[in-house]
């Protein structure tokens, strides 16, 4: 790495092949494998997104990660290795998905939806009619928030029969939808939306093999039970999940003395000295590299 190393959010990939600086998180694959459905709630700027991307582009079969993951602790786990890009994945970001009414919002999910069609253009070109003819509609306003609860449930259907294997659903953002919705006085219309969509997404659908959420609020069982129970959830004080998210003292330690900033450490302490997670202490990742940047250019 040279001098001017940065660290960026969101894109794994770019990361990676820029040779940004990356606390080295790949151990969290392990822990989503041993999962069917599970949820991680935690709080803004603790590396949902980056760890959602890393798991696309460790699962997908639509990738060639070898390189991406070749120097990094998850290569040395040939069990988990054997899971490199060999699943369909759904990556799907709610972070856009609002407005100030309810048809705004689904508006906005109907273009993350098309972002994601378009980008697997193959699903058109090959599917079978009814299959396309399903899927131009959600690019073309044809259907209405109804049929669009079923809508990630149906993708699941088609690369299922597309790829002849069970599809992995990555859903970030998951509660964004819900902030702008009580904002704005539609709340009930969109958790009705989005426990039909996660419902059928997630619960007895036969083409599903892992479904993994992210997102900074805690959803309520009691809220959703009818439709979507079968699900873990991970909080800030949970016990699984805990050193994929955040960074812990040893390795806030280990980047500051990458970038030769051993002598800064202290001041770290000071001015945030992170979080208490039960036992442990934690920082938030966005704070840290910002620091970082101050010294860096100062």
């Amino acid at each position: 790495m040279t001098d001017n190393r940065k660290h960026i959010n969101g894109d794994f990939r770019k990361l990676i092949e820029r040779n940004y600086a990356y606390v080295d998180k790949t151990g969290f694959v392990n822990e989503v494998i041993n999962h069917h459905v599970i949820i991680y709630s935690r709080p803004d700027g603790f590396g949902k997104s980056l760890n959602m991307s890393m798991l696309y582009y460790f699962f997908s079969n639509q990738e060639e990660s070898h390189e991406l993951f070749k120097n990094l602790n998850i290569a040395k786990d040939e069990k988990a290795m054997k899971h490199l890009n060999q699943y369909p994945v759904i990556n799907i970001s709610l972070k856009n998905v609002g407005g100030t009414n309810f048809k705004e919002a689904i508006d906005n999910f109907r273009s993350e939806l098309e972002y994601f069609i378009i980008s697997n253009n193959y699903l058109l070109e090959n599917g079978d009619e009814y299959d396309r003819q399903s899927l131009i509609g959600y690019i073309n306003k044809e259907s209405d928030s109804l049929s669009l609860e079923s809508s990630i449930k149906n993708l699941t259907r088609i690369m299922h029969k597309y790829f002849n294997k069970e599809v992995i659903v990555l859903i970030d953002d998951y509660d964004t939808p819900l902030h702008f919705a009580y904002r704005y006085g539609y709340f009930n219309e969109m958790s009705q939306f989005l426990m039909s969509l996660f419902g059928s997404t997630l619960k007895t659908n036969f083409n599903l093999h892992m479904g993994v959420l992210s997102g900074c609020i805690r959803i309520v069982k009691d809220l959703i039970s009818e439709s979507f129970n079968n699900f873990e959830m991970d909080t800030v004080l949970g016990n699984c999940g805990k050193p994929y998210f955040g960074y812990t003292e040893n390795e806030v330690k280990c980047l500051f003395n990458e970038f030769n900033l051993s002598d800064k450490v202290p001041i770290i302490k000071e001015w945030c000295d992170g979080y208490l997670f039960e036992d442990d202490k934690v920082y938030n990742p966005w704070l840290i590299t910002k620091c970082i940047s101050i010294f860096l250019n100062n």
